[in-house]
């Protein structure tokens, strides 16, 4: 039985592995025709990273986000989406640039200061990280991951009454809604889609 699902795990990464270099090899003659059609081919590209991102396959979700910044460099989403997929790897320095530059396209983006607040801390720059946390949970206060994130960077700076409000307010969300509660043993970001 073991095998059978191995056999069908590695057909499935092979399927996929292919069709996105099919969308990418399409979308590379495509797009020479106009700028609408580069937008669109990013797009699709972004859907395709959320898609391997939520299979873990991280490697790949790369790839589409990268090739989505081919088509349309300035596509915030797929700056932000990157720079959750770097942050999930291990590369925060990278995690770091990239959210910059997502956060100067679209600096309402609550996930964008978070992840970027998260490598932060994985750097040790923790007073960024905590000015970084505030402003997540300033543009999005519904957020439990922004308030789990304000909560770790509060203590690392020692603001013992800022961790103990943001930890309620993490705790009470979480607690509010049952599909949010994943947030509470999840450390990753979540993604962007359009």
């Amino acid at each position: 039985m073991q095998s059978r699902r191995s056999h069908f795990i590695r057909s499935f990464l092979r399927v996929q592995v292919v069709s996105v270099i099919a969308m990418f090899l399409a979308g590379l003659i495509l797009s020479h025709f106009d700028a609408e059609n580069k937008a669109m081919w990013s797009k699709e590209f972004v859907r395709c990273g959320n898609i391997q991102y939520s299979f873990e396959n991280y490697s790949l979700a790369k790839v589409c986000y990268e090739t989505a910044l081919q088509y349309e460099p300035d596509n915030a989403i797929a700056k932000s989406n990157l720079g959750v997929v770097l942050y999930t790897t291990g590369m925060y320095k990278a995690s770091t640039a990239m959210m910059r530059e997502a956060i100067k396209l679209d600096p309402k983006n609550p996930i964008a200061y978070y992840t970027q607040a998260k490598s932060l801390m994985r750097l040790q720059r923790y007073e960024e990280a905590f000015n970084h946390a505030k402003l997540a949970v300033g543009l999005d206060p519904i957020d439990p991951i922004a308030y789990q994130t304000l909560y770790s960077a509060a203590l690392c700076v020692k603001e013992e009454s800022t961790a103990g409000d943001a930890y309620a307010e993490w705790t009470r969300l979480s607690s509010s809604n049952e599909t949010i509660k994943s947030a509470e043993t999840k450390e990753e970001p979540v993604l962007l889609a359009y």
